[in-house]
């Protein structure tokens, strides 16, 4: 599990580079610290991995966490 985790997170990185994202927070740092802020790091309260699901967020779409800062 934690190798499927580290590879998500590993492509996530890649997808935002080829993006040209430059300056500014990556859609995971942004994702962190939504799920910190809201008390669901490292586990959310239905017990799925937060780092998993941030990953997933942003591979699927690099502004999902736009705007909750």
């Amino acid at each position: 599990m934690k190798v499927l985790i580290a590879i998500a997170i590993v492509l996530a990185g890649a997808s935002l580079a080829a993006c040209g994202q430059k300056g500014g927070r990556s859609c995971i740092d942004k994702g962190r610290d939504f799920m910190i802020d809201n008390g669901s790091w490292p586990t959310m309260s239905d017990g799925r991995d937060a780092r998993s699901v941030v990953a997933e967020r942003c591979l699927n779409y690099n502004g999902a966490f736009d705007g909750m800062e």
